[in-house]
């Protein structure tokens, strides 16, 4: 509803932004006529930098907005600072077990581009214990 509401509050904005710009625009010309005295454009374009700072603030709501609304669909960011390492799902990371181990992870839980090399690897290892045993 905010990213809506947004919207349509930047596009009036915009428009006001627009119009004020004019006015300074005129009233300048005025001026440099002497058909109007100069705080007269001082109070123009005072109300110019208004307008263009509450522009600014409704072009930040639309970005809060669609924060709100990835949110409520439940989205989120995971920041990886070290390429592509597994992440742990909140759940699991909260249980310990009865050693004050971190559990194991099951099957599918893991993300990253590593997984399959460590797919690799274990595979590699099953072998060479496999050929252990057969000699």
């Amino acid at each position: 509803m905010t990213f809506l509401k947004a919207q349509e509050r930047t596009k009036f904005q915009a428009e006001s932004v627009a119009k004020a710009q004019k006015a300074v625009e005129i009233a300048l010309a005025q001026y440099k006529g002497g058909i109007i005295d100069l705080t007269r454009v001082i109070q123009l374009e005072t109300t110019l930098v208004q307008l263009q700072d509450t522009l600014a603030l409704a072009q930040g709501e639309i970005g809060l907005g669609l924060i709100q609304v990835y949110r409520a669909l439940g989205g989120g960011w995971q920041i990886r600072l070290t390429g592509c390492e597994p992440t742990i799902l909140t759940s699991q990371a909260d249980q310990k077990t009865e050693d004050g181990a971190e559990p194991k992870q099951k099957s599918g839980i893991r993300s990253g581009y590593g997984d399959a090399q460590r797919h690799g690897e274990q595979e590699q290892e099953t072998t060479k214990e496999t050929e252990k045993k057969t000699e």
